[in-house]
């Protein structure tokens, strides 16, 4: 594997931080390009994981370039917690038109 030529990372970011049974929540993912190209953004996916059982699928990109050097919104996904969820995790994976991936995965308890 070559490096990407505009390095990147995905970052979430999650509202409220600390979530309580019956609570609403927003999931934001942000594309952070640390290089000094754009990426462009090709496709993502997502894969929930809810006690134990996956689901997994294409999702819409919010933003389809990050610029160089720039934070970019690229998905936000809202929910509610149910109380009889033991444990969750979401995991983001996404590829830009040059084939570079990029993953990154939120989990709680």
């Amino acid at each position: 594997d070559q490096p990407a030529a505009a390095p990147g990372k995905l970052v979430f970011e999650v509202e409220p931080s600390a979530v309580r049974a019956g609570e609403a929540f927003v999931v934001e993912v942000y594309m952070v390009n640390e290089g000094s190209a754009a990426l462009r953004l090709a496709e993502a996916t997502v894969a929930t994981t809810t006690d134990g059982r996956t689901a997994s699928g294409p999702v819409a990109l919010l933003a389809h370039e990050a610029p160089p050097r720039q934070r970019t919104l690229i998905l936000s996904m809202a929910g509610q917690w149910r109380a009889e969820v033991a444990s969750w995790s979401q995991a983001v994976t996404v590829r830009t038109a040059g084939g570079e991936s990029y993953r990154n995965e939120l989990a709680w308890k």
